[in-house]
C-alpha cells in the first residue's frame, strides 16, 4: 500500500527557528543549524563590531562572512539559488577588506574559494589555503565536491579520510546516512539535495568503500557541473541530455527535467531512492507519485506495485540502526541539527509499522516503535507539531 501523505514537513533547508541571543556566537551556516533570518541579520552586526575594534581578528572575519551570507540566502532562498554570483558580488566587498588586514592568509583563500561560481578558480582558491595549512578542515568539503564532480576518485579517497579523521561531521549524520545507504537496493540510485544527504554518503562511499554500488546523484550539483552531469549519464549508460539550463524558466525546472530524464532511461531497470526528506511536491511535479513507495526512511520509484510494509518491517527490523538516537555520546555542533530534522525523515515509516503492530497485536514491537517515536519526537523539539499531522 503506498503512504505519501504528511511528508511535505521533511523538507530539511528550509526550517527556522528564532534566537535572541545578543552575543557574538560561531556561525555554522543553514545547512549545520537552524535560526531565522533576525538571527544572522544580528549576528553579522555583532561580529562587524568587533572587527571595528580589532581588524586582524581572523575569527571575527571568518564568522562576520558567513553570517552575511546566511542573510542572504535567508532574505530570498530562491534568489540565492537562480543568481548566486550576484550574492557572490554583494559579499565580495568583505573579502577586499579581509585581504587589505589579512593578506594571503588561509581565511582570505577559504572564504574567497566559497564565494564563486566558477568552480576551477573556487578550487584553485581552496588548494591554496589547503596548502597554507593542509590540517584544517575547512577546504576539504569544497576539495571532496571538485574531485567527485570530476570524478577523480582516487583524489577524492584522500580527502575522504581526511574527513573521517577530522570530526568534520557528527557521528549522528553518518549513522543516518550510513542507514540510507544501507536500505538502498543493490546497483541503486539515491537522489540527494543539500549537504547533509550528500557529503557524508560520499565520504563513508569513498573513504570506507562503503556501499560503492550505489550510485549517488545530488539533484543541484547536475545542474551546475556539466562534467558531473555527464559523467552520471556515462555511469548511467544513457545518451547524454544536450539541452542546457538556459533553455528552461530556471534551474529548478531544468533540475526536475533532468530527474525525469534519469528516471524514463533507467526507471524500469534500476531502482531509484529518494531520501525521506524529499518534499512530495517534487513527486507531484515530475508526475510520480503515483509510483512512489514509503520503504522505511526512503522513497522507492517502481513501475510495479511493491509490498511496501514488507520492505519497510524487513528495513527497521533487520537493516537500519537506530541505536544511535539513544546513545550518541559525542558534543558535536551538528548533533542538534540532524536531531531536529534528519531523524525525523524515520517517523512516517514509524508510523506506518506502529499501525501494523496494533492491528496483528504484536506488543513488544509496539512498544519498540513508541520509544522510537517519543525519543524523536523529544528530541526534534516539535513534538505536538509533528503529531499532529497523523491526528
Amino acid at each position: 500500500m503506498k503512504t505519501l501523505k504528511l511528508f511535505i514537513f521533511l523538507t530539511i533547508s528550509f526550517l527556522s527557528f528564532e534566537s535572541n541571543a545578543q552575543q557574538a556566537k560561531e556561525i555554522l551556516g543553514i545547512a549545520n543549524e537552524q535560526k531565522g533570518l533576525q538571527y544572522y541579520k544580528t549576528q553579522s552586526e555583532l561580529w562587524k563590531e568587533k572587527l571595528a575594534n580589532n581588524p586582524k581578528d581572523k575569527k571575527a572575519w571568518v564568522n562576520y562572512y558567513k553570517a552575511k551570507r546566511a542573510v542572504y540566502q535567508k532574505e530570498d532562498y530562491k534568489f540565492w539559488v537562480e543568481n548566486r554570483a550576484e550574492v557572490f558580488r554583494k559579499l565580495d566587498p568583505i573579502l577586499e577588506n579581509l585581504h587589505k588586514n589579512l593578506p594571503n592568509s588561509f581565511e582570505y583563500y577559504w572564504l574567497k574559494s566559497t564565494n564563486t561560481i566558477n568552480k576551477k578558480e573556487a578550487f584553485k582558491l581552496a588548494s591554496k589555503a589547503y596548502s597554507i595549512s593542509p590540517e584544517r578542515k575547512e577546504t576539504y568539503e569544497e576539495l571532496l565536491i571538485y574531485y567527485i564532480t570530476k570524478w577523480q576518485t582516487e583524489k577524492a579517497a584522500v580527502i575522504a579520510n581526511k574527513i573521517l579523521s577530522s570530526n568534520l561531521y557528527a557521528n549522528a549524520l553518518y549513522q543516518w546516512n550510513l542507514n540510507s545507504l544501507n536500505v538502498a537496493n543493490p546497483e541503486s540510485i539515491i537522489i540527494t539535495h543539500g549537504d547533509l544527504d550528500t557529503l557524508p554518503k560520499w565520504v563513508l562511499q569513498t573513504g570506507s568503500s562503503i556501499r560503492n554500488d550505489v550510485l549517488i546523484i545530488n539533484e543541484w550539483l547536475m545542474v551546475d557541473s556539466d562534467e558531473y552531469r555527464k559523467g552520471v549519464f556515462f555511469k548511467l549508460n544513457i545518451n547524454p541530455f544536450y539541452r542546457s539550463v538556459s533553455g528552461f524558466k530556471d534551474k529548478e525546472v531544468y533540475k526536475n527535467k533532468l530527474l525525469s530524464y534519469i528516471i524514463e532511461q533507467v526507471g524500469k531497470t534500476r531502482a531509484i531512492h529518494f531520501d525521506c526528506g524529499t518534499d512530495i511536491k517534487l513527486f507531484e511535479e515530475l508526475q510520480i507519485k503515483e509510483k512512489m513507495y514509503l520503504t522505511g526512511v526512503s522513497f522507492t520509484y517502481s513501475d510495479e506495485v511493491i509490498d511496501n510494509l514488507i520492505l519497510t518491517k524487513h528495513n527497521f527490523e533487520e537493516v537500519l540502526y537506530l541505536d544511535y538516537l539513544f546513545s550518541d555520546f559525542q558534543n558535536h555542533p551538528q548533533s542538534d541539527m540532524v536531531k531536529k530534522t534528519l531523524n525525523i525523515s524515520y517517523i512516517p515509516g514509524l508510523m506506518k509499522l506502529k499501525k501494523h503492530y496494533t492491528a496483528t497485536n504484536n506488543q513488544k514491537m509496539m512498544k519498540k516503535c513508541d520509544a522510537l517515536i517519543t525519543k524523536i519526537l523529544d528530541d526534534s523539539g516539535r513534538k505536538q507539531e509533528i503529531l499532529s499531522w497523523y491526528e
